[in-house]
């Protein structure tokens, strides 16, 4: 069975974020001193931050969306009430969420993989309902029999856990599982470590990584696993 993470490997998080953020900008940009670079850097490593204390249980869901768009506009010297800082979260939402896309090689990859008969799963971090409605949207759900939110199974990758219970799941060998990510340590090395197979779908670079499989685009990924099952004893 070949899992996915999603973020980043299968949906294009970073073009939807960057057009949510745009919209911000250009929305407030009577409160914002910064570049507009600048203002997109700084909500990145917000996302960064305070998305590991939802993931980690310090925050809830709606807890960590409000103090990163408070804290967005507080490097702004802009103080943002309750009421404020949830509608300008919702701008953001609704033009983030408008801009879900597939990656282009998405689609036909997972074709490939179900005509050779290979079973397709997800395992992603996040709230469960916002990501079942990403996979709805963009019109893959339908291709994967196991879906695994971390906020449904109570574990957060790269936590053991989640990898076991999602293979448990699936009714399939943890070790004859493949995990493809688009994170080194959370997604191929965390799946790895778990006893999966993992998989670094590394986009940005043509490097690759001493400890994981990697590929750099989805399209080569059936080739891989087949190769891996001819080499495999």
């Amino acid at each position: 069975m070949i899992f996915f993470d999603l973020d980043g490997t299968l949906l294009d998080h970073d073009y939807a974020a960057r057009q949510g953020v745009a919209a911000l900008y250009h929305t407030y940009s009577s409160d914002i001193k910064t570049t507009e670079d600048e203002f997109n850097i700084r909500w990145e490593s917000l996302l960064e931050t305070y998305y590991n204390e939802y993931l980690n249980g310090s925050l809830s869901f709606a807890e960590q969306r409000r103090i990163r768009i408070r804290q967005q506009f507080h490097k702004e010297s802009v103080e943002l009430n309750e009421q404020e800082a949830d509608r300008r979260f919702a701008l953001y939402l609704e033009v983030y969420e408008q801009s879900w896309r597939c990656y282009e090689d998405v689609v036909s990859c997972l074709d490939i993989l179900r005509a050779d008969q290979h079973r397709l799963g997800i395992i992603t971090n996040g709230d469960n309902k916002q990501q079942l409605k990403k996979l709805n949207q963009i019109g893959i759900a339908d291709m994967f029999s196991i879906i695994v939110t971390s906020s449904d199974a109570g574990y957060s990758k790269p936590h053991k856990q989640i990898f076991v219970d999602a293979c448990a799941r699936g009714e399939a060998a943890l070790q004859e599982c493949y995990y493809v990510g688009d994170r080194l340590e959370v997604d191929a090395l965390g799946s790895k470590a778990a006893g999966m197979k993992g998989v670094w779908l590394n986009r940005t670079t043509q490097d690759k990584a001493n400890d994981v499989m990697t590929i750099n685009r989805l399209s080569e990924l059936l080739q891989l696993v087949r190769t891996h099952v001819e080499d495999t004893p």
